[in-house]
């Protein structure tokens, strides 16, 4: 809580998407840019040592 001018307003501290996801507020796949399977995992490395230049924020690697 935060006094001003005589008064309390609640303030919500930072949240991170972690928290969110955990409390399914946000959803995880949401994040998910790129999807390997395991045979091309080395691809997958290669996004994501990259990112920046493939536009990825989560790779995902699956069977």
């Amino acid at each position: 809580m935060t006094a001003k001018k005589g008064s309390c307003v609640p303030r919500l501290g930072p949240v991170s998407a972690t928290e969110l996801v955990a409390q399914r507020a946000l959803p995880a796949q949401a994040f998910v840019t790129h999807k390997f399977t395991f045979d091309d995992v080395e691809d997958a490395y290669d996004v994501f040592g990259n990112a920046a230049e493939h536009d990825a924020l989560k790779v995902l690697i699956r069977n």
